[in-house]
């Protein structure tokens, strides 16, 4: 080292400092995100109000700024409203439906299967329009199956490198991992460890 270097009361060189990470998206990515789901059209934006509620609520927790929490809370107001006619649509949907639809052969041999295999969930494997990987995780969608037109969601599953959960999308599936409660989401989000493609004739009686 140079004399200048080692000279007394020379101050050291900072080291850069990485900038701290955050779980929440900023009112701007919020909107930003909001606004690329509503162009994707109704049923895009209605899958995606749970997802959406969960982040702004997620948000809200963690902005301190009185006029962006401001603005938050109108936004959840709006998305709650739309959430809760959105709701009492699918109920009504589900009331008018036949009951054998929802006690059917198939419906009983995915319980089985399930239960037989040790699976954490059962249902159709969906992408989500916010857990896309682009701002979020990427996450697909866990969607109870055999409920006639109805799309309820029942956990999350997060994508993994090497398992093709793509290839996947629309088919019933068996997943298996380790689940843990997202308390915005109020379900399960699995980081599987096996996905298996159900094949009714695998079900023994």
């Amino acid at each position: 080292a140079s004399e200048a270097e080692n000279a007394p009361g020379r101050e050291p060189t900072a080291e850069p400092v990485a900038p701290a990470r955050r779980d929440y998206l900023l009112w701007e990515e919020l909107e930003q995100t909001l606004t690329r789901v509503r162009r994707a059209g109704g049923k895009t934006l209605e899958d995606s109000l749970d997802e959406l509620i969960a982040e702004y609520q997620r948000s809200l927790t963690n902005t301190q700024t009185a006029s962006v929490r401001q603005a938050l809370g109108t936004r959840l107001d709006w998305l709650r409203l739309r959430k809760s006619a959105r709701d009492q649509r699918l109920a009504l949907q589900a009331a008018l439906q036949d009951a054998k639809d929802f006690r059917s052969d198939v419906q009983r041999e995915r319980e089985a299967w399930r239960s037989a295999r040790g699976y954490d969930i059962v249902g159709r494997l969906v992408p989500s329009a916010i857990y896309d990987g682009q701002t979020l995780p990427k996450m697909y969608r866990i969607v109870a199956a055999g409920e006639g037109g109805l799309t309820r969601t029942i956990g999350y599953v997060q994508d993994q490198p090497g398992m093709n959960l793509d290839a996947l999308v629309g088919e019933v599936v068996g997943v298996a991992g380790d689940a843990k409660l997202d308390d915005a989401l109020r379900l399960r989000v699995i980081t599987p460890r096996a996905i298996d493609r159900f094949r009714p004739a695998a079900v023994q009686p």
